[in-house]
């Protein structure tokens, strides 16, 4: 076999091991189960495709691994519970940062949302630091990219998200930016070559949220929780 062949064997050989680890989770019931094709698949597999470029050399091998590992890392922490260090579970959401079933309490009664939670069970601290990076990464590549018919839809959308932030987080009666003053200030700063449009929308959005409260904040479960707190404050 030639090295071409090789490195196409396990290049075929490793992407298939790392989406049938991927995929076969949802088939799976057992959390443990999970974490242990997820994580071991990730390995084989992410091993298997960087190995896949050796002939390269091997700056390129560590690049693949270092990026397949990275691909992991972050799907794991976003969409699974699948990161667990010292018996804890750390993810995005409240709900895949819950304790395994085995770890659950059951005397305990159910825990509630925060009333500054976001639909999907968000903390409000892990969302704002999320639009920290996502202005971060579109305003600054806008910047130094330049603003085009490429780069300035990701802007105008950016913007509109602004908008519809402020009019739910008053519809909620929440303080503005639901109390995450410094990643709001951040997030404004990096705003800068989007002329500071995101934090200006979002200021006039929480305006009109005040003035006629509007959107899926009228109706979310999470927020009838505390239905009886807004009756006391009127």
């Amino acid at each position: 076999m030639t090295l071409e062949t090789w490195s196409q064997g396990l290049l075929l050989v490793g992407g298939a091991i790392l989406i049938a680890a991927w995929l076969g989770t949802a088939f799976v019931k057992d959390r443990q189960f999970e974490r242990w094709l997820y994580w071991f698949g990730s390995l084989l597999g992410g091993a298997l495709i960087a190995l896949s470029v050796a002939g390269r050399g091997w700056k390129v091998v560590i690049m693949a691994a270092a990026t397949i590992a990275f691909v992991a890392v972050l799907q794991a922490y976003f969409t699974t519970p699948y990161i667990r260090i010292r018996g804890r579970n750390h993810a995005f959401s409240m709900q895949d940062s819950a304790p395994d079933s085995s770890d659950i309490n059951t005397d305990e009664p159910p825990s509630v949302p925060p009333r500054d939670s976001y639909p999907g069970r968000v903390t409000a601290p892990k969302a704002w630091w999320l639009f920290v990076v996502i202005i971060a990464f579109f305003g600054l590549g806008g910047a130094l990219a330049g603003w085009s018919a490429k780069t300035l839809p990701a802007a105008g959308i950016i913007c509109l998200a602004a908008l519809a932030c402020g009019i739910d987080d008053a519809t909620r009666k929440l303080p503005k930016a639901r109390g995450q003053h410094v990643q709001a200030t951040m997030a404004a700063a990096l705003s800068i070559s989007m002329a500071f449009l995101p934090p200006v929308l979002y200021l006039i959005g929480y305006r009109i949220g005040t003035v006629r409260p509007m959107g899926y904040g009228l109706r979310d479960p999470v927020a009838r929780h505390y239905a009886h707190e807004d009756d006391d404050d009127e």
